[in-house]
């Protein structure tokens, strides 16, 4: 991911004093050490495939080259970025195919349809990713945590029993490559951690899950835990492990409840509805 843009003018475009240089370079190095861990996965990913690590999002589309998303870029593939070149006060994003959440806090991110457009009053890198919906990702808390990262997940929008997981990979500062799986499952409503099993002391702890957009709220979900509702009786929930005073480990093995109190209290009848919508799904009847 390039922290600033040049050109063979005599000033950069990026550059310049209106944006303040130092702390616009500082910011996009922050964001960049943030998403570390996707972008050593994905950079390892094409190494393996072939497949560019960088490319057009038309390439997306299998369409020719249309110049409305012309700063449209792919990195990885599942990490959407509008390039800036020019300074401006504001910036209006063309979304390629798919679901795509926007990047930020549990009270930030927000869901958007393939084809839609979204209009950004800042150009700070942080607001110009975009991430599929049915993804995991792991985030290094460096700034507010040093040494501990945050789990993010994009459910799907439509609430069904898809299986969401992921296997990551991480070198631990010269000891050896560590992995872990993390999946999901809505129909049970819990995320499991799969450490591999070495001896090697864990480097990373959880310092918060973020779950964008889970179907229902637990309304006695104790410490830490905190739901965002964002319409449609969907809300982003907050696992914070450092308020709660838990430890968790990244490489251990565990699960966390999404909604860990709901067996204990009477069902409404649109829960009874969702229930039996999952469980007919689970059961392969569609």
């Amino acid at each position: 991911m390039p922290y600033v843009i040049m050109d063979n003018s005599t000033e950069p475009k990026v550059l310049t004093e209106n944006l303040n240089a130092g702390r616009f370079i500082k910011n996009n190095l922050n964001v960049r050490q943030t998403w570390r861990f996707y972008l050593e996965e994905a950079f390892m990913r094409s190494a393996k495939t072939g497949v560019p690590f960088v490319y057009p999002a038309n390439m997306l589309m299998n369409e020719d080259m249309d110049a409305d998303y012309e700063n449209a870029v792919m990195i990885g593939e599942d990490m959407f970025y509008w390039v800036v070149l020019e300074e401006t006060s504001g910036v209006t994003i063309l979304l390629p195919p798919g679901n795509w959440y926007s990047n930020g806090g549990p009270t930030l991110a927000e869901y958007y349809t393939g084809g839609s457009s979204h209009t950004s009053a800042s150009t700070d890198l942080g607001n110009l990713l975009f991430f599929k919906e049915g993804g995991v990702y792991v985030l290094d808390d460096f700034q507010d945590n040093p040494g501990y990262v945050i789990v993010r997940i994009y459910m799907p929008y439509t609430v069904l029993p898809i299986p969401i997981s992921r296997s990551f990979q991480f070198y631990e500062n010269g000891a050896e490559w560590r992995t872990v799986d993390i999946s999901i499952s809505i129909a049970n409503k819990v995320i499991t951690f799969e450490g591999d099993g070495s001896d090697v002391a864990d480097t990373y702890k959880v310092s918060k899950i973020e779950v964008y957009l889970w179907h229902e709220v637990d309304s006695d979900p104790g410490a830490g835990v905190t739901y965002n509702g964002r319409g449609d009786s969907k809300y982003n929930i907050e696992f914070d492990y450092i308020v709660s005073g838990e430890e968790k480990m990244l490489f251990g093995d565990w699960t966390q409840d999404i909604s860990s109190s709901r067996s204990k209290r009477s069902r409404s009848r649109q829960n009874k509805l969702q229930c039996f919508i999952t469980d007919w799904v689970s059961a392969g009847k569609r």
